[in-house]
């Protein structure tokens, strides 16, 4: 599964007017934001403590609440998508399964320290604290070889409204996931987040402040997806759906080249067994033996009076070589579709 070496993260966070409310209150925070997007620059937080949170924007939003259930809402396409906590921990783990399309970093490692300045945001006088995450690649990518990614907060001591899991449904937190310990957890811990500023490679990236802050009742409306939207499949579910019968390998080392192959056959599974042995003779036709392994063989089969297209996701440099001779019966009711990275099996230590 081909991963983009650069992908732009927003940022979020929140920033709070007046004084901290009771632990069981309602809040609502409206903020200014700066993404470097077009568009209003206006965002809202509605915090239930321990019931539920949702965060909406012109475009899109999302809602989590203590059942583990995540709602993303799509408003330019009047659609949303649920998701549970089960069924997100599924789909990554079929993500792991998958051979990765990069190097991962040679290293990383993560700082979290408070700095001794302070300021005060809509009267609540918070501490700064500073997360960087450096990623040193060795993969060969043009320089810098190194990422730096630091977030600026600025925390309320004692406001510990955020859990960990709406935030991590925020796109600013998702840099931090992989980085070494609980990075999200402990900045939560400090109480608050008010303020943040994020910056990769000493460039400003995005950042956030509050224009208002109330406590009070929140229309249990804003904790569930607009009237008349439409549920659509989730991410998650579309993982799980797309990957559920796919055939994974232990490798040991693969080519930058992806090799395509059909066949076809009265029976679907003769149809698809045809076409893996079609794909295998190609390879060692062109690269010999013991590079017939395949990491992932996604079936995909059709009925041939079925008008069908694919497309795959390919690394820049990767060649491409498709295979000229079909497998099975070429006049067969089902036509399979294989595409996949040659490699070789794992050696035996």
């Amino acid at each position: 599964m081909a991963i983009p070496a650069r992908v732009i993260v927003l940022a979020f966070s929140l920033l709070v007017f007046g004084a901290p409310p009771a632990a069981a209150e309602d809040v609502t925070i409206t903020y200014t934001v700066s993404y470097g997007e077009n568009g209003t620059p206006i965002r809202t937080k509605y915090i239930s403590p321990d019931r539920a949170e949702a965060w909406s924007g012109p475009d899109y939003g999302f809602i989590t609440d203590s059942t583990g259930k995540k709602t993303r809402i799509d408003h330019a396409r009047a659609q949303y998508t649920e998701t549970t906590e089960q069924e997100e921990n599924a789909a990554l783990v079929q993500l792991q399964r998958m051979p990765a399309a990069k190097s991962p970093p040679v290293s990383t490692s993560v700082s979290f320290e408070k700095k001794p300045d302070r300021r005060t945001i809509a009267g609540q006088d918070c501490e700064h604290y500073v997360v960087t995450t450096r990623r040193h690649f060795g993969d060969g990518r043009p320089e810098p070889s190194t990422v730096v990614n630091r977030h600026d907060y600025w925390i309320a001591p004692d406001l510990r409204l955020e859990t960990e899991r709406a935030r991590m449904f925020e796109m600013g937190a998702r840099i931090l996931q992989d980085a070494p310990g609980d990075v999200i957890k402990d900045v939560l811990s400090k109480g608050l987040v008010l303020a943040e500023t994020w910056s990769v490679n000493d460039r400003f990236i995005a950042s956030e402040e509050a224009t208002e802050f109330k406590t009070g009742p929140i229309n249990p409306s804003v904790f569930s997806a607009p009237p008349g939207y439409t549920k659509v499949e989730s991410l998650s579910a579309a993982i799980i759906r797309e990957n559920a019968d796919v055939e994974y390998s232990a490798v040991g080392t693969c080519r930058q080249t992806i090799f395509t192959a059909v066949g076809a056959d009265d029976d679907k599974n003769v149809a698809w067994d045809a076409t893996k042995k079609a794909w295998r003779s190609c390879v060692t036709e062109r690269l010999g033996e013991p590079w017939t392994v395949i990491p992932t063989a996604k079936r995909q089969c059709f009925p041939r009076e079925k008008k069908m297209a694919w497309a795959s996701v390919v690394a820049q440099g990767t060649e491409i070589v498709t295979c000229g001779q079909p497998g099975g019966d070429p006049k067969g009711k089902w036509f399979c579709h294989l595409d996949a990275t040659p490699c070789t099996a794992p050696t035996t230590p």
